[in-house]
């Protein structure tokens, strides 16, 4: 049994591989219904989440925002009808871009990995061990070890992003505009 994948449940057909700082991210493809599966493909949030995405996003909310049956239950709930609607909208996005004119005829089990903080130090070792895990025992050697190489090269990325953005902070930190803390004594000019 695999990391998400309980007695009977089915394998995990996409995995995606997100790093917050970047504007690319993995995808790990293991549908054996699609022609050239598995694979593993890097994309770019650009090209995923364009203009006809944000368009049916926003498309997509204004029929949730005008729904008038229940005016104020709708108000209420449209932080979760919000977050439903961009993750089933990303994840439609996501396909397409793999699928590219030959579409599967279901939604494949799919498995999120965020990487930051502490699991952007995990060893090569540890990184394998993770993807055999999210991927399953039937999972390509192949398509592990591709998806473990790329993204060690994003993780490195992730890692050198953060690394800037706490430098960015601690010089506005030491130069007083941080607004997270304040000076209790400040040499007059």
């Amino acid at each position: 049994m695999s990391w998400g994948q309980g007695a009977g449940e089915s394998p995990v057909g996409l995995a995606l591989c997100i790093c917050p700082h970047l504007k690319e991210f993995l995808a790990i493809d293991q549908r054996k219904e699609l022609a050239g599966r598995p694979l593993v493909r890097l994309l770019s949030a650009d090209a995923v989440f364009d203009e006809e995405f944000s368009r049916q996003v926003e498309e997509q909310f204004s029929c949730a925002l005008r729904e008038r049956t229940r005016p104020f239950i709708t108000l209420m709930a449209l932080p979760q009808v919000v977050e439903v609607l961009v993750r089933s909208s990303s994840l439609a996005a996501i396909l397409r871009a793999l699928d590219q004119g030959n579409p599967a005829t279901t939604t494949p089990k799919v498995a999120v990995l965020l990487f930051n903080g502490e699991t952007l130090s995990l060893n090569e070792e540890e990184l394998a061990q993770t993807l055999r895990e999210v991927l399953g025992a039937d999972a390509d050697p192949e398509i592990v070890i591709t998806a473990q190489r790329r993204l060690t090269q994003l993780l490195a990325q992730e890692q050198q992003h953060e690394r800037q953005v706490q430098q960015d902070w601690l010089r506005r930190v030491i130069g007083g505009s941080a607004g997270d803390f304040f000076t209790l004594w400040k040499q007059p000019d």
